[in-house]
């Protein structure tokens, strides 16, 4: 069973080919072959899925890439998942990554936010102030763990003295300003992320 949504709500399908040829691979793909087959074999669920995969390349290939999380992603709904991306970012503070693994790690939690936020915008079930917020509390998230791995990462070097191991982002003498868009928790898929970096030369010693 897929999570709750209401059919009625769902787009048409710009590319209907694309959208076939995305979930015959999704199925082949799928860990579970009798959840993948009770999918496609409901008219409900098979129209939600090719709202997904015929409207966005992207899309589409998300849904290909990790069959595994798409199908977990379909089975709970956006909702629960959105929550768990967002936990195992906060997670990572604790987690001592090199800097290659953690962008591998931030661009694999970029792909399942972009389709568990697209499935609930796509559905119906969640509206637009919804999915503005979801996609400014990922970039929020996303630029707070970059910014705890640079901070102890100079610290480790002995640039910042004195950092809050607990808390690195805290009196750690550097502050991030979202501007635009993301200031306003507004973010939308096109939006860029604005940034503005002030520092305290006193606190880090420069």
């Amino acid at each position: 069973m897929l999570f709750s949504f209401d059919e009625s709500k769902l787009p048409k399908v710009a590319n209907p080919e694309h959208a076939e040829r995305t979930i015959e691979r999704w199925v082949a793909n799928a860990p579970n072959t009798n959840f993948s087959k009770a999918v496609v074999d409901s008219s409900a669920n098979l129209k939600l899925f090719r709202a997904i995969a015929g409207n966005s390349p992207f899309l589409a290939q998300c849904l290909q890439r990790d069959a595994a999380f798409t199908s977990t992603l379909l089975q709970r709904g956006p909702n629960d998942i959105f929550d768990e991306i967002i936990a195992s970012l906060r997670a990572l503070m604790d987690t001592k990554f090199d800097s290659v693994k953690l962008m591998a790690t931030l661009r694999e939690a970029k792909r399942n936010a972009a389709l568990t936020i697209a499935v609930g915008d796509i559905s119906g079930v969640w509206d637009v102030d919804k999915v503005m917020d979801a996609l400014s509390t990922f970039a929020d998230e996303s630029i707070s763990t970059a910014t705890r791995y640079v901070l102890r990462h100079h610290a480790n070097a002995g640039r910042i003295p004195d950092l809050n191991k607990e808390d690195p982002e805290k009196e750690c003498g550097f502050v991030i300003l979202g501007l635009g868009k993301l200031g306003a928790r507004e973010l939308n898929y096109s939006s860029d992320v604005d940034l503005i970096v002030l520092y305290d030369p006193h606190r880090i010693g420069l």
